[in-house]
């Protein structure tokens, strides 16, 4: 399962690295947003050590190697089903938007479907409408002097 098995303490056989329950309900509380000290109270309720010596130990579980082997085991695992869940969704996306566009009643939707595909394949990029070019120097002058000169006229 996890890294390989090993003997424990006890003499049985256990997977290395592995957490106990009652560490994964810690790692579990400490991930969900509860403190340290909350984790481990709620993860090893008879423990009754004062606040400070919880605080500790608590501090000292959550940074030991075997529970930083486990996390750092956890977020690889969850990256790798991070990225195959996105190339799932894309691939439904793109299954059901051609099927969509072979299957559609109208004109239009076809035309959709098949223009959403080719976005999602990247065929073409839609045109940016919102591009002004900046006008010359020389361009500002001549209007600036053809104000000037229409409105100086008006004055007099």
């Amino acid at each position: 399962m996890f890294m390989g098995s090993k003997k424990c303490n006890s003499g049985l056989a256990r997977q290395a690295c592995a957490p106990s329950a009652q560490q994964v309900m810690f790692i579990r509380g400490v991930f969900n947003g509860k403190t340290q000290k909350q984790a481990y109270r709620d993860a090893y309720p008879v423990d009754c050590s004062t606040d400070r010596n919880i605080s500790t130990t608590a501090n000292r579980l959550l940074h030991s190697p075997k529970i930083e082997a486990f996390v750092q085991y956890i977020n690889s695992n969850v990256e790798d089903l991070l990225v195959e869940d996105r190339k799932a969704t894309r691939r439904f996306v793109f299954m059901e938007l051609f099927a969509l566009s072979k299957q559609a009643k109208q004109e239009r939707h076809k035309i959709k479907a098949l223009e959403l595909l080719g976005k999602s394949c990247g065929a073409f990029k839609p045109a940016d409408r919102g591009a002004v070019t900046a006008p010359s120097e020389q361009a500002l002058r001549y209007v600036l002097v053809e104000h000037l000169r229409l409105h100086g006229d008006a004055r007099d």
